[in-house]
């Protein structure tokens, strides 16, 4: 079944993470059009399909999100330096609330979710150079 949502977000951008936990749809990160690497969250809530935002604690873009349970976890990428980012970001749907952790700087990783159970893997782990 598929229920229209209507709504924009709250900054055009691309590479932008996305990942839905509970009864919420986020959108996280990405380049704006000029691309420059933002911190701009939006969050979807259902059924209300009301529209809420908020900011990761670093812009960056190419982000890998998965969700454990009723958090969305929010993992490397890529900042305005075109560095790779170790952070992970953490929000909790039932809180609404956010954390966050340093781990080691990675762009361009996948993850994946098995028996509640975050796992991410693969990406670039120093400076990225792109012309």
């Amino acid at each position: 079944v598929i229920t229209p949502v209507s709504g924009n977000l709250g900054l055009p951008r691309r590479m932008l993470a996305g990942v839905s936990v509970g009864n919420k749809i986020i959108f996280a990160g990405g380049f704006d059009m000029n691309g420059n690497a933002v911190s701009t969250v939006d969050i979807c809530t259902f059924p209300e399909g009301t529209w809420t935002s908020a900011n990761l604690m670093m812009p960056r873009a190419k982000i890998v999100a998965v969700a454990v349970k009723h958090y969305a976890i929010f993992y490397g990428g890529i900042g305005k330096q075109n560095e790779a980012i170790n952070l992970v970001e953490i929000y909790d749907s039932i809180l609404n609330d956010w954390a966050a952790s340093s781990t080691f700087a990675t762009a361009f990783g996948a993850g994946i979710v098995l028996d509640d159970v975050a796992v991410f893997a693969g990406g670039i782990i120093s400076s990225l150079m792109f012309e």
